[in-house]
């Protein structure tokens, strides 16, 4: 073997190396002794563990899924993942203060401004898991969305309610100037129809945004904004066919 063919190899396998995507990762443990990973780069992709070593493991597994369900909704699909490889970048605690609230995860990555593009991406994404939450209860009987499972905190319906207030919530985080009016009605899909278009209108401006808000003892900003998000939308979409799966059982 001449050393022309060693220093060829060589370089291809550095090169190979240098070219593998690198998933920034924020891990973080909560009180109920479970960790959950965040993929910082990508918005949209987390995976819970019962520790961080099962954490990052599903959270790799999610990455793929995560590829292949923007694949689903657009041609034109910026998350390629022949190859990755997982850096941790953070590790934090969250904490309980009080009995009505929980101090969830602020990493360093969150100081990050958002750029144009990376809000134009989270409001597609936001815009599919949308879809798929209307699409998972359109057919669902009146009395399945307001069937209360033993151990749940809502219904249906309350989930729905729930995602809505909170997305308005998530956003007065930010200090944002935000109308309210329509959180007075009752009905869970007026509520979800005027927080998402409140959403649409105001992530845009967030461009470029480096304000990071104490919020009770909870820092806030654009970024983690963002991250928590289409974090808790696609959270509770599972949650809802987890309760589905269970009454029809």
């Amino acid at each position: 073997m001449d050393a022309d063919y060693l220093v060829g190899a060589f370089t291809a396998f550095l090169r190979t190396k240098m070219s593998l995507l690198q998933v920034r990762v924020g891990l973080e443990r909560s009180p109920e002794s479970r960790s959950l990973g965040w993929a910082l780069n990508f918005p949209g992709a987390f995976a819970y563990g019962k520790n961080d070593a099962e954490a990052l493991e599903k959270l790799r597994e999610s990455l793929i899924i995560f590829e292949h369900w923007i694949g689903q909704h657009s041609d034109k699909n910026w998350l390629q993942l022949t190859e990755f490889k997982l850096q941790v970048e953070e590790s934090v605690d969250t904490f309980v203060p009080n009995e009505y609230n929980m101090v969830t995860s602020f990493f360093e990555d969150d100081r990050r401004p958002l750029e144009t593009v990376e809000i134009e991406r989270v409001l597609q994404i936001h815009r599919w898991q949308r879809q798929d939450l209307l699409a998972g209860v359109k057919n669902l009987r009146p009395e399945m969305m307001t069937r209360m499972l033993p151990g749940e905190r809502w219904n249906i319906n309350g989930i729905l309610n729930h995602i809505g207030r909170t997305e308005v919530l998530y956003l007065s985080f930010l200090e944002l100037p935000l109308p309210t009016a329509e959180l007075l009605v009752h009905n869970p899909f007026k509520i979800l129809e005027f927080s998402y278009a409140l959403v649409q209108k105001t992530l845009p401006s967030l461009a470029g945004n480096t304000a990071v808000l104490d919020q009770d003892g909870e820092l806030w900003s654009a970024r983690k904004l963002v991250r928590r998000l289409l974090w808790h939308q696609r959270d509770h979409i599972e949650h809802i066919q987890q309760i589905v799966e269970m009454a029809n059982q």
